[in-house]
This record gives C-alpha cells, structure tokens and sequence, in this order.
C-alpha cells in the first residue's frame, strides 16, 4: 500500500464515512483495510511523510496497527523489503 494514511476519521471509522459520493458500500474502510491486512500477511504501507510526522495524525497510529508502516524513501523501501523478505 503506498499512501500518507491521513484519512479523515468519518471515513476510516464509521460505516456511513465514505471515499467518494457514489460510493455503496457501508462499511468503515478501517475494516477494509483490516480485511486487506489479513488477506494479504505479506504487506507493507509506504508512506510519502517522514516519520517524524506520523504521530501527529490519529489515522496513521490505525493504519500502523494493521500494516508495518516504511517511509517513500529510498531507505524506506530496502527497509520495506527486508521486512517482507523475512519469516515472520
């Protein structure tokens, strides 16, 4: 997953938040993106904000329990890497 996590909270906790107008599903997309952590174990999120920016954003600290969170950086991704590329 690539994204900065800094979703509005209506849209990542409660089932009536949505992604956009015509949307029809009704669930929260934390419960997407908890589905998607357990489809997929082998996932990551690459994140374009530093590090030092995420514990400033209440979605991003969500987001992190779900997914191991990398920076967009070249560092970021070997990072991302190794942790996929270890047995967990």
């Amino acid at each position: 997953m690539i994204g900065d996590a800094s979703n509005g909270p209506m849209s990542s906790c409660i089932p009536t938040g949505l992604f956009y107008i015509e949307q029809k599903e009704n669930s929260a997309s934390m419960d997407r993106l908890k589905f998607l952590g357990k489809t997929f174990r082998h996932a990551v999120w690459l994140n374009p904000q530093t590090e030092e920016e995420w514990d400033h954003t209440w979605t991003v600290s969500m987001i992190r329990q779900v997914f191991p969170m990398f920076e967009l950086t070249l560092d970021g991704l070997e990072k991302a890497v190794q942790h996929l590329m270890a047995k967990h």
